[in-house]
């Protein structure tokens, strides 16, 4: 009897034990459906550009009349802005433009160069290109430059209906001129400059200097500009392929076109594209303003 009992407790030992295995295993085994499955992450593409161009001249006086940008954008299809920027002022003389397009965040950047070379005019011309990739719904800040100096921004709310008109009143010069030399010494010393800020309506800034220093020969003047906001700078540029051995001052003078009583504008003067000077003022059919440059 003893080595019976023996037996049927070894017994129930081995069946306890494969029992407790069984569980054990079992409960190692993942529940059926909660598996841990790889999360696919969706990607956004980033947005493209594509069709760009620039017309011709569109008109023959070379930017003497004061025109102003107007920027169209219109949804082609749930993905897509055609934007187009009317009379941008580039120089008359280029014939082939190329871009450079940069993306940062939902910030669109297009820089439009020539490598052409330049003549002493301008003239507006149309500039389009098309955006891809974009999302319903999503905002985003389009910048245009010319080179690297920003020439205009505005901001997209992207739909399928989007098609929206801005018109940029820039301040575009007109009546720009430099005087001859106007001493008859070459100089060796530097005088200051002064620069009168006066407006002639209710619209227009007659911007003067009186002691600008350029090269003794230079015959020939011309400017460009460009409008970032309420900040417009003005770039001098003299004919100086022969140039002499001496500086010489000179007055300049230009009108700023299509200010608004009561903005505040910030003016940066260069010559060629080295700042030379630049001046706030809040502009008033009053304004009345001398600066001195030291």
């Amino acid at each position: 009897m003893k080595i019976h009992k023996y037996k049927t407790m070894s017994l129930a030992i081995v069946i306890v034990s494969l029992l407790t295995a069984i569980f054990v295993l079992d409960g190692c085994k993942p529940e059926s459906g909660l598996e841990e499955k790889p999360q696919q992450q969706v990607e956004i593409p980033q947005p493209e550009f594509y069709g760009f161009s620039v017309t011709e001249c569109i008109e023959d006086e070379h930017g003497k009349s004061v025109v102003n940008d107007t920027v169209y954008a219109v949804a082609i299809d749930e993905s897509s802005l055609k934007v187009t920027i009317a009379n941008m002022l580039f120089n008359c003389c280029w014939e082939s433009f190329r871009e450079k397009t940069k993306i940062v965040g939902n910030d669109l950047y297009v820089h439009i160069f020539s490598d052409d070379e330049a003549c002493h005019c301008e003239c507006p011309r149309n500039v389009e290109f098309t955006i891809s990739n974009l999302v319903l719904g999503q905002s985003y800040n389009i910048h245009i430059l010319k080179g690297s100096y920003e020439h205009l921004s505005f901001k997209v709310s992207f739909e399928m209906e989007t098609d929206m008109m801005l018109v940029y009143g820039n301040s575009f010069i007109s009546d720009f001129s430099a005087s001859d030399c106007m001493t008859d010494d070459r100089e060796t010393t530097f005088e200051n400059d002064t620069v009168y800020a006066v407006a002639i309506d209710e619209s227009s800034l007659k911007i003067k200097t009186t002691n600008t220093y350029f090269n003794c020969c230079s015959e020939e003047f011309w400017e460009e500009s460009n409008m970032n906001g309420n900040e417009i700078s003005v770039y001098m540029y003299e004919d100086n392929l022969i140039p002499c051995d001496c500086v010489c001052p000179r007055s300049v003078e230009f009108i700023l076109n299509n200010l608004v009583i009561g903005q505040t504008y910030k003016i940066i003067l260069s010559r060629n594209e080295y700042e030379y000077y630049s001046f706030e003022l809040v502009f008033d059919e009053d304004t009345d303003l001398m600066f001195l440059i030291r």
